[in-house]
C-alpha cells in the first residue's frame, strides 16, 4: 500500500513540476516577445512584472492580459500606457460581468483601429457585442450627446487615443466605472 501511495504522491509531484516547467517556458516566450516589441530585456522584464503584479487585481487571465498588452503596444510601442488603457477597458467590461473572451474582443478591436486611425459603425457594434456602449462613452469623454459623439466619430484623426481617453475618463475615480474590479471581487 504504501509503494502504491509513493507512486501516487510521486506522479502528482512530476505532474506538478512539468506544469511550472511550462508556465516558465510560457512567461520566458512572452518575455522575448515584449523584449522583441520594446528593445531591451529590462523593459521586457518590467512588463511582465507589472502585467503579473495587475493580473492579481483584475478579474483576467495573466495569459490573457500578456497578449492584450502586446497587441496594445504595437500600437502604442509603450508597455505601461498599453497596460493602462488595458486596466481601463478591463473596468468597463468587468462592470459589465463579461470576461476574457469579451477583453481579447476589444483589444483586437483597438487594435485595428490603432492601425487605421478611424472608427468605423462596425468597430462601434463590436463593441456593443462585447458589452460596452462605446458612444457613451465618447459622449462623455466629448462632452456631448450620443448622437453628436457619433457624428464627430466619423471626423476623428485618431480614434484610437480618443477611446483610451474615454476609457480613461470612465476608468478614473469618479468616473462611471471606477470600483469595478472591487465590485467584481465582492462577487
Amino acid at each position: 500500500k504504501l509503494a502504491g501511495a509513493f507512486a501516487v504522491a510521486g506522479a502528482s509531484v512530476s505532474a506538478f513540476g512539468g506544469l511550472a516547467i511550462k508556465a516558465a517556458a510560457d512567461i520566458e516566450t512572452q518575455r522575448v516577445g515584449f523584449q522583441t516589441l520594446l528593445g531591451s530585456v529590462e523593459k521586457a522584464d518590467e512588463a511582465i512584472k507589472m502585467i503579473q503584479k495587475d493580473a492579481a487585481s483584475t478579474p483576467f487571465e495573466f495569459k490573457g492580459l500578456i497578449d492584450a498588452n502586446k497587441a496594445l503596444t504595437l500600437v502604442t510601442k509603450n508597455a505601461q500606457k498599453s497596460e493602462q488603457i488595458l486596466l481601463d477597458v478591463g473596468k468597463a467590461l468587468a462592470a459589465a460581468g463579461k470576461g476574457q473572451a469579451e477583453l481579447d474582443r476589444i483589444i483586437m478591436n483597438l487594435q485595428q483601429i490603432g492601425n487605421t486611425g478611424q472608427i468605423t459603425e462596425m468597430d462601434i457594434r463590436q463593441f456593443g457585442y462585447a458589452g460596452v456602449n462605446i458612444l457613451e462613452l465618447l459622449a462623455d469623454y466629448y462632452g456631448t450627446t450620443k448622437e453628436a459623439a457619433g457624428e464627430m466619430v466619423k471626423e476623428s484623426k485618431n480614434g484610437f487615443d480618443d477611446l483610451a481617453g474615454a476609457f480613461a475618463k470612465a476608468g478614473a475615480e469618479g468616473g462611471r466605472y471606477a470600483n469595478a474590479y472591487a465590485n467584481a471581487t465582492d462577487t
